[in-house]
């Protein structure tokens, strides 16, 4: 896909990817062509340029954003640690911040892939090119750590708020202008303009649309085909999505247009973001936000013709639901108007039908499954048979259902709909989503890489292995308590909660050595030949490895024999983070915590 910008009063179009991006950013801070080699003399001379202000090189880099990136050390060598618990009326804390006012480059140079000093760092574009990807990935951080991402998708003063166009705003006014324009309060004082007094909605409108790779590890990709399976190009759709979060709420509704190829601009929302499709009133289904996946959709067949609204209205954040409604009240509030005009008669008849739960991914259905139905705000626990059906549920026509399903600390909204006359006698069939994440295993706060592991789901004992990152990618329905542990122990459980992106368990000295020797007998057992007796060669220093290795110690959780879901809510305070780490102690004891943010260096977790 492309991504048509005017700079400076000339059309320059870009690649709609992260190389794409940099060339753009390059382009619009330095007239420079990273279309051209990187030694090109067009590059090297931007590479060289300090502006009046000291911004330099092809991206313009202040002290401050070298100085967050540990490449200069600032004009007083001041560091962060100097600062840490200081006030901002401290002279200290004012002296640091003073620091980065100028813009002079006195200061030293930590040596960073080797750059010891300015003409360093103004000689190699090279250099200057990896910089502004390491830039990227830190700005997207802070965007993530700041709930800046809630605003994805809104429109601020005309203007669409994307992930590129947000980093690029970071990166011409800071986070506080950002946040100024977002309209969040305590930034509210914050300037809207750098130094030659560029708005930073003009940056915004100017690089969205680009894919960055290396920003939030989530992307929705979608294309457009007919029912002849040809792409449906330069046709406009609506992108509709719904989230409540920390700053915004509500529904917010933006125009794009599919490209030559058929394809949508990428799709990035905060996770959990429920997003459908709309032109000409034919939507498509609800497409969920997963944390950290790349989604691929293809709509076929979805009839468009020329949709004559303007993305002219600004979908301003709007006021928190309150605490006491849940979010299957607020829809019966806004849907209140419609029912009024029903016919009241119809409204109180009653339809008898089935509930059946199916793996999200397979369509299989999942054997004495427990489920939760909300249901005129009175919750009810209900149990599928053998064929995962539960029969013969009565509700009015025009009621509002929900389905959940158990979670940590709270349940897990997993479908919800409105009883209609049609479903009378008809089995529903609703699909468990799968969800993805990484288990992290570490040991005295390091990863502990290419170590054998067991996990237990679903009455199997599967051996994965953790990468050189320490990691194991796993994929499970939601709702569901998997087991970790080493060989046949099982050490601890945990449970498929659809926001949590990562979870960590930490290990002690036992757990690693049982494991290796589990490898080293692997390697040296011989099979047994026509010998059903014979059995295999027991661990090395059994007494020590048993008294070393942690045994199951988790209080408030009910599981169902083999890693079914829960049957009871734990008692356990509703998930903030999308991470929960567990710590193994040598006495068995398990302890969680649950408020604990994932740091990867250079890979946004989000």
């Amino acid at each position: 896909m492309k991504n048509t910008v005017k700079f400076k009063k000339a059309t320059k179009t870009f690649d709609a990817n992260l190389s794409g991006f940099i060339e753009a950013v390059s382009f619009q801070e330095s007239t420079s062509d990273l279309s051209l080699s990187l030694n090109h003399p067009i590059n090297i001379r931007a590479a060289g340029i300090i502006n009046k202000l000291g911004y330099m090189g092809l991206f313009q880099f202040g002290e401050e954003a070298l100085y967050d990136l540990g490449y200069y050390l600032g004009d007083r060598g001041i560091s962060y640690e100097d600062i840490k618990g200081e006030g901002k009326e401290t002279p200290i804390y004012k002296s640091w911040k003073s620091q980065f006012d100028s813009n002079n480059w006195v200061g030293k140079w930590s040596g960073k892939r080797g750059v010891k000093s300015k003409n360093d760092f103004l000689n190699s574009p090279q250099i200057q090119y990896e910089v502004i990807k390491e830039w990227i990935a830190k700005l997207c951080n802070q965007l993530r750590n700041m709930y800046m991402n809630e605003f994805f998708g809104r429109t601020i003063q005309g203007v669409e708020i994307t992930e590129s166009g947000a980093i690029a705003g970071m990166h011409l006014v800071g986070h506080g202008g950002l946040g100024a324009f977002l309209g969040i309060s305590k930034y509210k004082n914050a300037k809207q303009t750098d130094g030659n007094g560029v708005h930073v909605k003009e940056y915004i409108k100017m690089f969205n649309g680009f894919n960055l790779e290396i920003c939030c590890p989530r992307k929705i990709n979608i294309s457009l085909i007919d029912k002849y399976d040809n792409p449906l190009i330069n046709n406009e759709v609506f992108i509709v999505s719904k989230y409540s979060g920390k700053h915004v709420t509500g529904e917010t509704k933006v125009k794009v247009k599919s490209d030559e190829n058929g394809n949508l601009p990428v799709i990035v929302r905060h996770p959990d973001t429920e997003i459908k499709i709309v032109a000409d009133g034919k939507e498509s289904n609800t497409i969920i936000q997963k944390a950290k996946e790349i989604q691929n959709a293809t709509l076929k067949d979805f009839e468009i013709s020329k949709i004559p609204a303007t993305l002219g209205k600004d979908s301003a954040p709007q006021p928190r639901p309150q605490p006491t409604k849940t979010p299957q009240e607020v829809r019966v509030e806004q849907s209140s108007s419609e029912n009024d005009k029903k016919n009241i008669a119809d409204e109180k008849k009653d339809v008898i039908f089935n509930i059946q739960i199916v793996e999200g991914d397979t369509g299989k259905p999942i054997s004495n499954m427990g489920f939760f139905l909300t249901y005129k705000e009175n919750i009810k626990k209900h149990t599928a048979d053998g064929n995962g059906v539960k029969q013969n549920i009565r509700a009015e026509i025009g009621q509002d259902i929900e389905i959940t399903v158990s979670g940590d600390g709270r349940k897990q909204k997993i479908h919800h709909f409105k009883v209609e006359e049609s479903l009378n006698n008809q089995t529903l069939k609703v699909k468990l989503p799968v969800h993805s994440f990484q288990l992290f295993v570490k040991k005295d706060g390091k990863v502990v890489p290419n170590t054998t592991t067991t996990v237990f789901y679903r009455t199997r004992k599967i051996i994965k292995k953790t990468n050189n990152s320490g990691v194991i990618n796993l994929k499970m329905l939601v709702g569901f308590v998997y087991g970790f542990g080493v060989g046949q122990k099982e050490l601890a459980r945990a449970r498929v909660v659809k926001v949590k992106s990562s979870i960590i368990f930490n290990v002690n000295s036992g757990f690693v050595k049982e494991s290796k020797q589990l490898d080293l007998q692997k390697k040296t057992t011989i099979p047994p030949q026509n010998n059903t007796s014979q059995s295999k060669v027991p661990p090395q220093n059994p007494t020590e490895a048993k008294k070393e290795v942690p045994e199951l110690s988790q209080q408030n959780t009910h599981t169902e024999t083999g890693g079914r879901p829960l049957t009871t809510v734990s008692n356990q305070a509703p998930a903030t983070s999308d991470t929960t780490r567990y710590h193994i102690y040598s006495d068995g004891k398990i302890k969680r915590e649950g408020r604990v943010k994932l740091e990867v260096r250079h890979k946004p977790p989000n």
